[in-house]
């Protein structure tokens, strides 16, 4: 490997998406990952979602949401989703791709959520081919099976698929490749629990509010929906925001939800705390501080409001309801969906 502090001529950064820096520690505890130094914890912004971790991690420009079904505040209307995804256009949505020297297929992200073993071994595979036959001097690499693989298969099979990475590298390493400096990181974490829908139209509606796909009068809401995640961002109308949030946070399953007041930021929990983000470190990693930052803007479409989930509940597409049984997620303020890792040789 080379030596700490040095430049070497060579260095290939691995995005291993969702992998939480619990898991990967616990591998290195079992001997596995042994060229690299142990792991240390990367605090993923809020909501903890791969637009927003992608984004802050390599500062490149705003997405246009926090995933790629999105509310475009300028037509008022939910664009993006599966179809960009199909037609090659999810670049647009999220900026950050350009990064990559490499990254699966466009219509391997389209359907992996039918064959998440199998295209996950073939991602494994090109990331292999690359790292033994690019001479680049820098390549950024993105393993993107294992988020899948953490919703429907859990941490069990998420950990599977490292152990495939861990001999990919091993190989790669000792086949000439220690020269390179490597490193590994991912944008957040996966819980590891089974999860269920909450039931955010039933809170709204009892307080009088309409979940909606457009904001065209006082009581619209709007939430995006798409991947299966532990978090809701939340469009209403102005001075609205309060009322929204203290109608959501009846529902079974949120933990608590925030919004802008002025220059302060306002918030409330499911159990009513006194103050709902006097939350313990140690399970909310930095919470004040990612919360502010997350009203600063994470994307070019702010939500209004922001609702983190307990774990065990999630928020998304009726489509990957169908599709998927999850065990595990991100998108909360939780510590196993917020921290993923850092490590290099």
């Amino acid at each position: 490997a080379p030596a700490p502090g040095s430049n070497p001529e060579r260095t290939v950064a691995i995005a291993l998406d969702a992998v939480p820096y619990e898991a990967f520690s616990e591998l290195q505890a079992e001997g596995l990952f042994s060229q690299f130094f142990p792991a240390a914890r990367m605090i993923a912004p809020f909501p903890s979602l791969t637009n927003l971790g992608y984004t802050t991690i390599f500062k490149t420009a705003l997405p246009l949401g926090y995933e790629d079904h999105y509310y475009d505040r300028e037509t008022g209307r939910i664009r993006g989703g599966m179809s960009d995804r199909l037609f090659n256009r999810y670049k647009n949505v999220a900026p950050f791709h350009e990064v990559f020297s490499w990254e699966p297929h466009h219509l391997w992200g389209a359907v992996i959520y039918y064959f998440p073993g199998r295209i996950s071994r073939l991602e494994l595979q090109r990331i292999e081919e690359m790292l033994h036959t690019s001479d680049e001097k820098e390549l950024v690499l993105y393993f993107g099976g294992t988020d899948p693989l953490g919703h429907m298969r859990g941490w069990e099979g998420l950990t599977d698929y490292l152990r495939l990475v861990d001999e990919m590298l091993t190989g790669f390493l000792a086949a000439g490749g220690a020269n390179r400096r490597v490193v590994l990181f991912s944008d957040h974490g996966m819980s590891e629990v089974s999860s269920r829908p909450v039931d955010l139209k039933s809170s709204l509606k009892e307080a009088g509010f309409k979940l909606k796909k457009s904001l065209d009068g006082p009581g619209d809401v709007v939430a995006p929906a798409y991947g299966l995640v532990g978090s809701i961002q939340l469009y209403t109308m102005c001075d609205e925001e309060e009322a929204v949030a203290r109608a959501v946070v009846q529902a079974e399953g949120v933990d608590f939800a925030v919004w802008r007041e002025g220059k302060e930021i306002g918030a409330v929990s499911h159990d009513d705390r006194i103050d709902p983000l006097d939350l313990p470190a140690a399970e909310y990693p930095d919470l004040r501080h990612r919360i502010e930052a997350a009203f600063r803007g994470h994307t070019a479409n702010p939500a209004n409001v922001y609702v983190s989930l307990k774990d065990g509940w999630h928020w998304g597409s009726g489509l990957f309801e169908l599709l998927v049984n999850i065990k595990g997620t991100h998108g909360s303020a939780r510590d196993t969906s917020t921290l993923g890792f850092v490590a290099s040789n």
